[in-house]
């Protein structure tokens, strides 16, 4: 089993997750839309940052129409050069295991050993980006069994991450199937090695929500290329950039609609550090 590492930390457990999560979707807005929502970008850190955030995505879901969930999250901890998948049949979580699809596990890594390798269960729990995403899917699935495929991205080439769409495809586009990417965007300040801003009036905190949303932009076009030059451009830290290219390569041409924005604290000082969170939805 994966373990829940950041439960009672980075998130709670019991009535206080409860409370929590039942607030966040309560408030959230159902978009109306065309077809089936396909794939959503939602941040990882702690709930009491982007809780409300993620819970804008999660609210456009409708749990009956998957089997099986796909959740993308890139690497904090270790440097890889490819994408890993935990070696369990199984992850922890507040309201209980959620089960691998471990056939599709076994026929990524055998049939793709280049783009998807197995990782260790104790090196691959150290990662929160996608075990901050396993409590919300247990919350607003309830009773619904579904199985999840975990990959963790790491540092890709461009070229990579169109290989990697590639692989995915297959299993990503079928009908039962939920693709989650999960991402925070822009890491700034020092700390961060990111001190960029766009050429405009206003605050720091102003300049970044700009930037942000410039990025959002890019990726609504569906174009993973104007992605690409986005992010060449700015550098922008969007941790999940990577896992976002591989969806809008899965998808090519497919409009992603953003939903709700974040920023840990709107900082005015350039000595001060931010880090700024998105939801969207992608449908097909």
């Amino acid at each position: 089993m994966l373990r829940a590492t950041h439960m009672n930390s980075w998130y709670p457990s019991g009535p206080q997750l409860d409370k929590m999560l039942k607030e966040a979707y309560d408030e959230a807005k159902e978009v109306p839309g065309q077809g089936v929502v396909k794939a959503i970008i939602v941040p990882h850190a702690g709930y009491r940052f982007c809780v409300k955030t993620s819970m804008n995505a999660f609210r456009n879901l409708d749990p009956s129409a998957y089997d099986r969930v796909f959740v993308l999250g890139p690497s904090h901890q270790i440097p890889i050069s490819n994408c890993t998948i935990a070696d369990a049949t199984s992850a922890e979580s507040p309201y209980g295991e959620i089960p691998f699809d471990v056939d599709v596990c076994n026929q990524l890594t055998s049939k793709h050993p280049r783009l998807f390798k197995k990782l260790d269960r104790e090196t691959a729990s150290i990662e929160h980006s996608m075990e901050m995403e396993f409590p919300l899917l247990k919350y607003v699935f309830k009773d619904k069994q579904f199985k999840i495929i975990p990959i963790m991205v790491g540092q890709l080439s461009y070229n990579a991450c169109c290989e990697t769409a590639e692989a995915l495809r297959e299993y990503v586009t079928d009908p039962r199937t939920l693709l989650v990417i999960s991402s925070d965007f822009c890491h700034w300040g020092q700390r961060f090695g990111y001190t960029y801003l766009p050429s405009m009036d206003g605050k720091v905190y102003e300049k970044i929500n700009k930037l942000d949303h410039d990025g959002a932009e890019m990726i609504s076009t569906g174009d993973p290329k104007k992605f690409k030059q986005y992010l060449d451009s700015t550098k922008n830290t969007i941790c999940g950039r990577n896992a976002i290219l591989i969806m809008m390569n899965i998808f090519n041409g497919k409009h992603a609609q953003f939903l709700h924005y974040t920023q840990s604290s709107q900082i005015t000082s350039k000595s001060d550090s931010i880090v700024s969170y998105f939801s969207a939805i992608l449908r097909d």
